[in-house]
């Protein structure tokens, strides 16, 4: 089987590569941006082929998917960290979310038969309180900050039973091809008016 899992390098994408390599018989491709690291696969390097890009480009998630072909594809790639979502709300939602919709639009259109598997957090819940615990899936979603509301808005609705296009990253990339279809010629303008 052929896997591809974005942000490979990351805690959870280098332990997972581990263990789909333990699994033999799997062709294994990670997806990385061009700045960070491989030394979370430094005794893996051998047996996973890179491939670099960013989440937040099109083009190279769809070069990604093109060249994997994946059966699988795990998407671990994201800005994970709360306190920093605090400090670039922008930044946090358009990797996670519109990063998501690259990824999903890429299958959609290159690898239809693809089994994606999206990361979620419990950041999507919010604040919980102890008498909550463990959590339900059927639990109000009451993020409190740029992080879980990405997690929240990337996965809401997507099940096997529900058409993608009917979810919010549906929707969004619905409207992201619209806006690229109906959208007016750039306008220059050089001085004032």
């Amino acid at each position: 089987m052929r896997v591809l899992i974005t942000g490979v390098t990351g805690l959870v994408g280098s332990h997972l590569a581990r263990h789909i390599i333990g699994e033999r018989g799997h062709q294994l491709f990670g997806f990385k941006r061009w700045r960070s690291s491989t030394a979370p696969l430094a005794d893996i390097l051998d047996r996973v082929e890179l491939i670099e890009g960013d989440v937040t480009d099109p083009s190279s998630v769809e070069a990604a998917v093109l060249r994997s072909r994946p059966h699988r594809l795990y998407h671990l790639a994201a800005q994970s960290y709360p306190s920093e979502s605090m400090l670039a709300p922008n930044a946090t939602l358009v990797t996670n979310v519109l990063g998501t919709v690259n990824v999903l639009e890429a299958v959609r259109r290159l690898a239809p038969d693809c089994r994606v598997h999206l990361a979620c957090s419990s950041a999507q819940y919010g604040l919980v309180a102890p008498e909550e615990v463990p959590i339900s899936e059927e639990r109000p979603c009451r993020p409190v900050n740029p992080y879980g509301v990405s997690k929240l808005a990337r996965a809401t609705g997507w099940t096997p039973e529900v058409p993608f296009e009917q979810t919010l990253a549906g929707v969004l990339a619905h409207w992201r091809e619209r806006l690229e279809r109906e959208a007016p010629a750039p306008v220059a303008a050089a001085g004032p008016a």
